[in-house]
């Protein structure tokens, strides 16, 4: 571990726990975006981003324009824009009112796979209203009329008469058989099929449509996230989900784990029920912190041009950072100048750290005589394999003895050109930190001056 403190910006992937949630494929599902204002009744196609109409002239309302009788407008469901239109005429006597749909070309063709599908709709109390209020997932080449009809088993429908003078979600699950390219919205049913109650004042099915909506199920599953004790996740209830965590409903919002462990949460979806399950594991940094081996990184000086090998040791979840480039295996250094080296864990962080300074051991430092390593790696690749006292004074007597972490001696010497291999008693040394002691003397000129020191050196394998 390193003995030197660091104060260093390092900077790592952010870890967000949780997901965003599974993206709406129809963009543009709450009519708030549009191509130009509405300023009268049937402005629909070119008016309101994406969509389009087969027959009829749907109406757009947004930028302040709500129709010629904006006493019976509802405020929207959300936001400022909506749409209106018609779906059926009960009126016997022909010429009937052309039925009117709302389309929605996909960005893609869906896949083979379970789809949700929602939309909201007002119905006014004093006109007809269906029990034929219907969505569509289709091919775009496949679509049969008959009479301004679009022809069409749907996905959706409502299976009863919904309450008037209120905002009314149509939602549920499906299957996509894997070609559809576009939603539709309207009445696809023949006229004499159709199911309504008639009123006193006019024969049109006239309501109003806003917050579209479409999910693939699969993407509302949050995936499996990992969390630190102490830290919260956030329960998105938004795109209609609702969650189940230990046999408890979660109400949305974010709830703090502090005891380490897993937990399973089930996720429910308007209208179809459970649609899976992901896990929450909770993890104890200070469990990882004391599990790992911290005796690999030691802040060391070595002679730049002499490499320097530092074997980093696997650990799960971590990695090692020179500044901010990744290594692994083996760090290698011989560059002149200080490098920090990280290991960091993917959750936890930083868990060690340390400063490798290359010298120019060419130049000893004005004043001194002679420099002393504190590492050396006798790894056989020849360099820096020798611990070695390098002097460039006259050198008039020199003593070194080196010990290890137990106190016995393991190298002795009596001449400043002799330098340790890194053996202890005909065998190599373990790796690890070992202590010397240094007596030398100088002579300049006539004088002579002694110089003493004791300090440490990393064996490093």
């Amino acid at each position: 571990m390193s003995s030197t403190k660091i104060l260093y910006v390092f900077l790592i992937a952010s870890f967000c726990p949780g997901q965003l949630p599974g993206q709406n494929l129809i963009p543009n599902g709450d009519f708030e975006s549009f191509e130009q204002c509405p300023t009268d009744e049937g402005h629909f196609e070119g008016y309101a981003t994406d969509w389009v109409t087969f027959f009829g002239t749907p109406n757009y309302m947004n930028c302040d324009y709500f129709g010629q009788n904006p006493a019976i407008l509802p405020a929207p469901h959300s936001g400022t824009g909506l749409s209106s239109c018609v779906w059926f005429d009960s009126d016997p006597t022909p010429p009937n009112v052309t039925r009117e749909y709302l389309a929605y070309p996909l960005e893609a063709p869906l896949r083979p796979e379970r789809y949700y599908g929602a939309f909201w709709i007002y119905t006014l109390p004093f006109q007809v209203i269906t029990q034929n209020y219907q969505l569509l997932l289709t091919n775009s080449a496949g679509l049969v009329f008959d009479d301004d009809i679009l022809l069409a088993v749907p996905d959706l429908s409502n299976t009863e008469f919904l309450p008037t003078g209120q905002w009314v979600k149509i939602g549920g699950c499906f299957e996509a058989d894997g070609d559809e390219d576009m939603l539709v919205l309207g009445n696809f049913t023949p006229d004499e099929a159709t199911v309504y109650l008639d009123t006193v004042i006019g024969f049109t099915d006239f309501h109003f449509i806003d917050d579209v909506s479409l999910y693939r199920v699969a993407s509302l599953v949050p995936a499996d996230t990992i969390l630190l004790a102490g830290q919260s996740y956030f329960f998105d209830t938004t795109a209609y989900r609702s969650y189940e965590l230990e046999g408890s409903l979660v109400s949305g919002g974010s709830r703090v784990f502090e005891v380490p462990g897993f937990y399973e949460a089930v996720v429910f979806l308007d209208e179809c029920g459970q649609i899976g399950t992901f896990t929450i594991e909770v993890q104890d940094c200070s469990g990882v912190v004391s599990r790992f081996d911290d005796s690999a990184l030691v802040s060391t000086d070595y002679c730049a041009g002499d490499r320097l090998s530092v074997v980093l040791p696997v650990a799960e979840e971590v990695e090692y950072y020179i500044g901010q480039q990744l290594v692994a295996g083996t760090l290698t250094l011989d560059t002149l100048g200080e490098s920090y080296v990280y290991a960091v864990h993917t959750y936890c962080g930083i868990l060690d750290s340390a400063v490798y300074n290359g010298l120019d051991c060419s130049q000893v430092e004005q004043g001194s005589c002679y420099y002393v390593p504190n590492a050396f790696s006798p790894n056989g690749d020849g360099a820096n394999d020798r611990f070695l006292v390098q002097g460039q004074c006259q050198v008039q007597s020199f003593h070194l003895e080196i010990f290890d972490r137990w106190g016995s001696q393991v190298f002795i010497s009596n001449n400043i050109n002799n330098s340790w291999d890194g053996v202890c008693r005909g065998e190599p040394c373990v790796g690890g930190v070992y202590t010397y002691f240094l007596s030398i003397t100088f002579r300049d000129g006539l004088a002579a001056f002694q110089q003493t020191e004791s300090g440490e050196v990393h064996l490093v394998r």
